[in-house]
């Protein structure tokens, strides 16, 4: 496999994380939710697994809510170049107050399905690095 083909899907999920950023700045949960599959679980810390874009809607915007209101997605790896059904992302995250003082951080993998021709979250799992 090639690095240009890995360096396409990078991008790819690059230009989904950056309007999963954009949404959350906004408070635009819905179309944040969008991102998602329909039938997408989230495994979030200290909580059961989250089913479904309503699910990921309720869960993220009562994260900011509470204060949350940035985040950061900062991808370390993806795969596999040729991504024609799924593609996988292990990265790390920081959510920020508005005064962008860090909340928290940790680490996150995300398994891609591709569904009408781009890429989604299916399976979005984060942790906590703080104890």
């Amino acid at each position: 496999m090639s690095d240009t083909a890995v360096q396409g899907i990078f991008d790819e999920i690059q230009g989904v994380n950056a309007h999963f950023m954009k949404c959350w700045a906004n408070g635009d949960f819905k179309s944040l939710s969008e991102i998602y599959t329909e039938n997408c679980k989230i495994l979030a810390t200290g909580c059961d697994t989250q089913l479904g874009r309503q699910a990921a809607h309720d869960m993220f915007s009562g994260e900011f809510k509470q204060g949350f209101v940035k985040v950061i997605l900062k991808s370390d790896e993806v795969g596999p170049g040729d991504a024609k059904d799924a593609a996988f992302e292990y990265g790390h995250y920081t959510f920020c107050d508005k005064d962008d003082k860090e909340l928290d951080y940790g680490k996150y993998v995300v398994i891609w399905k591709r569904i009408n021709g781009k890429l989604q979250m299916y399976l979005d799992m984060f942790n906590s690095n703080k104890a």
